[in-house]
């Protein structure tokens, strides 16, 4: 064989070369352990095994929430300065007159009159009205009575809910409760126009609310069936005084007297009632005249 070092020809046997004395064994080759691919977790595990991979969680700025708080207070102080101020705006003015089946029992009485029961559904031109005989009336009704006779016993039909009226020692009316808009303004049309032919041409009628809350203090009386020494001393819609201006004149006079005279021709037409005078003293609203003895209501 030949050595590897010194390129000599020498024996098989030999394990060591005799010219330069190197090793004639082969080494062997040194099996390289190969590294084992180490598992990668997906980074979603990873976050979720290590808590050094979380994200920080974003804490929520105390500024949105005193924002939100600072809102809340300006709305409540809003609606609550607006109740105060403004109290009919949700609701009709308190005049502190409650409505009994036992005042209006008693108002019933006073007048001589009996009615059934009034309908739940429908509409007034729904049913049919009979009205008995009249009888001649000579009495005086106090504020507990009238509220209760227009509240008690009434059809959801009508035009005016939550009515109070109160009579005063100084001789004036005061009257609060919410009126249906639809029907103030076909009355005032008196039925020429739909409800969508009026909404169509006036397009700002939609933002007047549906239920009109009003208060008015007025005095005057009524004789021989014909307003008498009527005069307006306040009015105010949805809590707002409206001016003197807008129906202290003798235009608005005119109208307003024309529109009562009206309505007691109706009624009297309707009803066979008639009003020789009806004037206010001592606290209390005095009335002579006639009065139907009872009211029925059958449907069409």
């Amino acid at each position: 064989m030949i050595c590897n070092k010194c390129g000599n020809q020498i024996d098989d046997n030999t394990k060591f070369c005799p010219y330069c004395g190197e090793s004639t064994e082969q080494p062997q080759p040194q099996q390289t352990q190969q590294p084992q691919p180490q598992y990668q977790q997906p980074p979603h595990q990873q976050y979720q095994a290590n808590p050094q991979y979380m994200m920080p969680k974003k804490k929520k700025g105390k500024g949105c929430l005193i924002a939100l708080l600072v809102v809340v207070v300006i709305i409540g102080f809003i609606v609550a300065a607006a109740a105060i101020f403004l109290p009919g705006l949700f609701k009709p003015k308190d005049l502190g007159i409650k409505t009994s089946k036992s005042a209006y029992d008693s108002a019933m009485a006073k007048l001589r009159y009996t009615k059934d029961e009034a309908p739940e559904t429908g509409e007034a031109e729904d049913y049919t009205y009979e009205y008995g005989a009249t009888n001649s009336v000579d009495t005086a009704l106090t504020s507990e009575e009238l509220t209760s006779f227009f509240n008690y016993n009434r059809p959801d039909y009508y035009a005016i809910e939550n009515l109070q009226i109160r009579i005063n020692d100084d001789d004036t009316i005061e009257v609060s409760g919410s009126l249906n808009r639809d029907y103030l303004l076909q009355n005032i049309l008196e039925g020429e126009y739909t409800e969508e032919e009026i909404k169509k041409e006036i397009p700002m009628l939609n933002l007047i609310p549906s239920s009109i809350n009003f208060y008015v203090n007025l005095e005057g009386s009524i004789t021989n069936n014909e307003v008498d020494n009527f005069n307006f001393n306040d009015i105010e819609i949805m809590g707002i005084g409206i001016p003197d201006s807008v129906y202290d004149t003798d235009e608005a006079y005119e109208t307003i007297i024309d529109i009562i005279d009206t309505s007691i021709e109706k009624v009297m037409q309707k009803t066979g009632a008639s009003y020789e005078s009806v004037k206010v003293e001592n606290g209390e609203l005095n009335f002579e005249g006639e009065m139907p003895s009872f009211l029925e209501r059958t449907s069409k």
